[in-house]
């Protein structure tokens, strides 16, 4: 029952109307390293690479894990198929954690498909010749969790406003704090 929860969420989250405003970003964030490649010649890979990821491949991993962590319960109560959901005969804990995994899945996978398109765009075409590809990858695997977590949690304490709050924290907090002075970047996820 367990699997048949993961695979429902899972095609839920990856229709096509859901997956390709990820996708186009993922190719928004390649055609600018492209571009910055071609218009500054003398820059290095490592640099293009770094400068994009930054200010587009990890807010996309944060701006996803809102609209995926957020539908495993707001979904529901909207369209009032909660009910049925919860007298599956699995318990509710089970099933909200099942739905996060497939929220982290999704999320980790737009993030790395996003990560390598800058990579291959910053590095000429070769994403696999970037040394942060690696580290990259596990830091967007790790805030997927920690995203998708956080949000989940606030979809269950706050069903109705979940989505707003997310978006105010991703744009806001997760805007400003990394950018503060001293050790204030330690206050956010990302």
């Amino acid at each position: 029952m367990v699997r048949a929860i993961y695979l429902q969420a899972i095609g839920e989250y990856t229709r096509f109307r859901r997956v390709i405003p990820w996708l186009l970003l993922a190719a928004f964030g390649a055609f600018g390293a492209y571009m910055w490649a071609a218009f500054a010649r003398g820059s290095l890979g490592i640099d293009r690479y770094s400068m994009v990821s930054y200010m587009l491949v990890f807010r996309i991993a944060g701006f996803s894990a809102v609209f995926f962590a957020t539908a495993n319960v707001t979904a529901e109560v909207e369209q009032r198929t909660i009910v049925y959901l919860l007298t599956r005969p699995v318990p509710r804990w089970m099933l909200l954690t099942v739905r996060y995994l497939a929220a982290v899945t999704v999320v980790t996978a737009i993030g790395i498909v996003a990560a390598l398109a800058v990579s291959a765009a910053a590095f000429g075409g070769n994403p696999f010749v970037n040394p942060l590809l690696g580290k990259d990858i596990l830091a967007l695997v790790l805030g997927a969790f920690a995203y998708s977590g956080a949000f989940v949690l606030v979809s269950v304490v706050f069903p109705t406003r979940a989505m707003i709050i997310c978006l105010v924290y991703v744009f806001g907090w997760e805007g400003l704090v990394p950018n503060m002075p001293g050790t204030m970047y330690y206050l956010s996820i990302f």
